[in-house]
């Protein structure tokens, strides 16, 4: 859904001129999700940024970090 509205977005205001804007639309979407996935660590009560860390997120525990992020930030970035 993200994806698609990021499609609306971009072609409503910038119009559409093929491949290069897709490559554009995608690179987007995937500052936008690792952005997002960031935040919501931060702004959550649960979390905050003090906790942003390997051993505090189960999910990234297996996951590589490299200064301060899971490697799949950097992998999306």
């Amino acid at each position: 859904m993200i994806l698609f509205l990021n499609h609306i977005i971009y072609i409503g205001f910038f119009g559409w001129n093929g491949i290069v804007d897709e490559m554009m639309i995608i690179a987007f979407h995937l500052f936008l999700i690792i952005y997002w996935d960031f935040l919501w660590f931060v702004l959550n009560p649960h979390f905050t940024y003090k906790k942003f860390k390997q051993e505090h997120i189960p999910w990234y525990t297996d996951s590589e970090w490299i200064a301060g992020f899971p490697v799949d930030y950097w992998y999306a970035g």
